[in-house]
């Protein structure tokens, strides 16, 4: 890429969408900041046979010039501790103790915290807060999440006959392709096109436990051969395109909790995230704010 360039995949949430008043209002905030951009790409699905044109009244977002800059936006001027595990919490006279771990070496947390608001995938959450609330095990108890392999991958050559947005149906492996080189805002390298792979959840659960190199070669033939079939192009790898894929372990919300968020005011625990009411950036957003408003009712 040249000394000191970079390419930058958005391998977890490509992009995002917003229908409910109090996100719009956000995301029209961060797109007046630079922080995010509307996306305008032409969606197509692929049936196996043919390439069909998707019909969606649907505006995309992407954050600027990647998609963790929103999560960044969102943390100024907040200490945000980074690198850290939370393995356990436990209640003391003075309040909320953590049990902390830093790359798998317990360490521990002082000070006390009046409450714990914990933003996380329903599972896990969970976990931490098992043996301290009835009340939210139970709201969590029914709540699913599937993983999700997804695979970045840098084409020699622009790839002009890709869609920005390409849905596989009854794909075996790969269920989504998102041009990123077509995102705006985003860092264009000569001659070089970079896209990201998702699996289907059938194939993700069945590979759950393979090396992320043999996951990457799999998804890497699968895509190249899927282009030649949706374009008629043959394209090649670049040098740099990376071998292995990445697994998100709880990555899609299959059977969300039916509460935007969840609460035991005596325990002063409060559950939220991606998964709460709905799944995606938007239901996590909206799970984030009634956690909020949770909160401020405890005072």
């Amino acid at each position: 890429l040249g000394k000191g360039a970079s390419l930058h995949a958005d391998h977890g949430a490509p992009f995002f969408t917003c229908s409910d008043d109090r996100f719009v209002q956000h995301v029209q905030s961060w797109v007046e900041q630079g922080v995010c951009a509307t996306w305008h790409p032409e969606p197509y699905i692929w049936t196996g046979k043919q390439l069909n044109r998707e019909v969606t009244q649907e505006s995309l977002f992407v954050g600027m010039p990647e998609m963790r800059m929103i999560s960044t936006h969102l943390a100024t001027g907040i200490d945000v501790r980074m690198g850290l595990t939370v393995t356990g919490i436990d209640q003391t006279s003075a309040g909320w103790a953590l049990r902390i771990a830093i790359r798998e070496t317990p360490v521990a947390f002082n000070d006390p915290f009046d409450v714990v608001v914990m933003a996380a995938p329903p599972e896990q959450t969970a976990r931490i807060f098992d043996q301290h609330s009835e009340q939210i095990r139970r709201q969590l108890a029914d709540a699913t999440t599937t993983p999700c392999w997804a695979h970045t991958i840098v084409l020699q050559g622009e790839a002009r006959g890709l869609p920005g947005v390409l849905r596989v149906s009854g794909g075996e492996s790969i269920q989504l392709v998102v041009n990123e080189s077509a995102k705006p805002g985003r860092l264009r390298a000569d001659a070089l096109s970079l896209l990201v792979a998702h699996a289907s959840v059938e194939w993700s659960a069945s590979r759950y436990e393979a090396e992320p190199t043999v996951v990457g070669r799999e998804m890497t033939d699968g895509l190249l051969s899927l282009l030649q079939s949706t374009t008629s192009d043959r394209f090649r790898l670049s040098e740099f395109s990376p071998v292995a894929a990445h697994r998100w372990g709880l990555a899609r919300p299959s059977t969300p909790v039916s509460g935007r968020c969840a609460v035991d005011p005596d325990a002063r625990l409060v559950a939220c995230g991606d998964g709460f009411g709905g799944a995606g950036l938007e239901s996590a957003f909206l799970s984030g704010h009634a956690a909020a408003e949770a909160v401020l009712a405890l005072e």
